[in-house]
């Protein structure tokens, strides 16, 4: 009985680790999105071929993890308990949360490499 507690209670923890993680992550992503539409059209014109391309690419990298985030909170939100999550649930929210932070990542990188293109050509 005593060892099902220590289960449960680890699991807890993950789940909510998960979930906290996720929340930071779609406010990251949303922040982001606003932030670079708001300002886009100061820098916008400035940008051509590959710069562009990267950017835009960067917006879809940003939106895609935004929406894998929000899907790991779904799973997570609307499980009562962590033992009602089969197995293969919990790999699958494994595997959206590792894809929305690469996701996040590249769109950093590709951000990053955008701006210095633009800024050197």
């Amino acid at each position: 009985m005593k060892t099902k507690t220590i289960q449960y209670a680890g699991m807890l923890e993950s789940y909510k680790l998960i979930y906290d993680s996720a929340k930071h992550l779609t406010t990251l992503n949303s922040g982001l999105i606003v932030v670079l539409a708001s300002f886009s059209h100061n820098f916008l014109d400035r940008l051509a071929g590959v710069s562009l391309i990267l950017m835009f690419v960067a917006f879809g990298c940003f939106i895609w993890s935004l929406f894998q985030a929000t899907a790991a909170l779904l799973i997570v939100s609307h499980s009562m308990w962590p033992e009602d999550v089969p197995s293969e649930q919990g790999a699958r929210l494994f595997r959206l949360m590792l894809w929305a932070f690469m996701l996040f990542g590249l769109g950093i990188i590709l951000l990053i490499v955008s701006t210095a293109l633009s800024l050197l050509s």
